[in-house]
């Protein structure tokens, strides 16, 4: 269990970081408008229009593979698929305080 764990783990880190690569790696929707005046963005590897459909693709793939492996490591962590329970049944009740011995009342009025 502790290596699916540590696979999960290292999944979702890979995942997070291609994510944030890719995420900054694109550029907004302005910057086509930047384009149209002269860019030059045409010539880049994947062409004018192919970057940004390997890279929104991709990033979307990325970002499922995240989802997926945060939800796997929330079962794996909680424990959920392994029948134990409901948090309440672990919950403990809260102890009352204990009570001081009463005092019994002076018949002078002044204690003793």
């Amino acid at each position: 269990m502790d290596v699916l764990k540590s696979i999960l783990v290292v999944l979702q880190v890979i995942a997070a970081l291609g994510v944030i690569t890719l995420v900054l790696l694109q550029h907004g929707k302005g910057a086509d408008a930047g384009a149209s005046f002269g860019g030059g963005s045409s010539g880049s590897v994947f062409g004018s229009v192919g970057s940004a459909n390997f890279l929104s693709r991709t990033t979307a793939y990325l970002a499922t593979l995240f989802i997926i492996s945060t939800v796997l490591l929330a079962f794996v962590f909680t424990g959920v698929g392994s029948g134990s329970g409901s948090v309440l049944d672990k919950a403990v009740a809260p102890v009352a305080p204990a009570t001081s011995p009463a005092v019994p009342a002076a018949t002078d009025g002044i204690p003793k």
